[in-house]
């Protein structure tokens, strides 16, 4: 089984599961953080399963490949590899709080390595499959 089918019959068996926040941080692969609009130091994704985050991570921009980073820092981001989520959006066990459903939020979390809004949520349905 490919990973798109994968994904889809993920969404099948999970399509009226209680969904989960999934936080991806990035590493500062070269010494340097990349921040845009779809992309934060930390990006949180709500999904119903790791399989359909990890998927939407890269509809936005991220990649787990390593492709381009720096040998010795490591990879950039991360993919999640069961259900780590949390029922709430948080990093580092610290809630975040969002408004607007579904539409990306740009929040702050105090964070030593960055200063600009370096954290971008994006509830569930609101980035395209």
């Amino acid at each position: 089984m490919n990973l798109k089918e994968l994904i889809l019959a993920d969404l099948k068996t999970n399509l009226f599961k209680k969904t989960m926040f999934y936080t991806f941080i990035q590493n500062n692969s070269g010494g340097k953080f990349k921040v845009n609009q779809n992309v934060a130091h930390y990006v949180i994704i709500e999904a119903r399963s790791y399989h359909e985050a990890n998927s939407l991570a890269e509809n936005v921009g991220l990649y787990f490949d390593g492709e381009g980073d720096c040998p010795c820092c490591g990879n950039r981001w991360s993919a999640f590899y069961d259900e780590e989520g949390t029922e709430i959006p948080e990093i580092y066990s610290q809630q975040i709080e969002f408004v607007n459903n579904g539409q990306k939020q740009a929040l702050r979390f105090e964070s030593y390595w960055t200063s600009e809004n370096n954290v971008i949520l994006y509830p569930l349905g609101s980035i395209a499959a």
